[in-house]
């Protein structure tokens, strides 16, 4: 009976593994699509204030998550290395590092992130 409980967590536990990474992964390319369509302003064409207000009618994000998805996007082009890690599947830098190395609202997107994300420090 052990025997099978460990056999079917290790089980688990792999799949966990891999659906966040595939999860991580997809989370970063939706923030590159975000990144690129704020920065083409192509959103304004339809007579939206912002890329956060076309998220929000388009996506069926609530206006402050795609605030924060906006903002976050932005964030991850001054943060190569973070940016990688998430492509990858897995976010590389800690909490603590992050906000050294961000100031302002970069800081405070990735911190309001990974809060939103459930990313514990010692993953992000």
């Amino acid at each position: 009976m052990v025997r099978l409980v460990n056999s079917l967590l290790t089980r688990f536990f792999r799949a966990a593994s891999a659906l966040s990474t595939r999860l991580n992964a997809a989370v970063y390319e939706l923030l590159e699509l975000i990144a690129e369509l704020d920065e083409l302003g192509e959103w304004g064409m339809d007579g939206f204030k912002s890329c956060a207000h076309w998220l929000a009618w388009r996506v069926g994000f609530d206006l402050g998550t795609a605030g924060e998805k906006v903002r976050v996007a932005k964030a991850f082009k001054a943060l190569p290395k973070t940016s990688d890690a998430l492509k990858r599947g897995a976010p590389a830098q800690t909490a603590p590092t992050c906000s050294r190395n961000c100031s302002g609202s970069t800081g405070l997107a990735l911190s309001q992130y990974r809060d939103m994300c459930g990313f514990s420090c010692a993953s992000f």
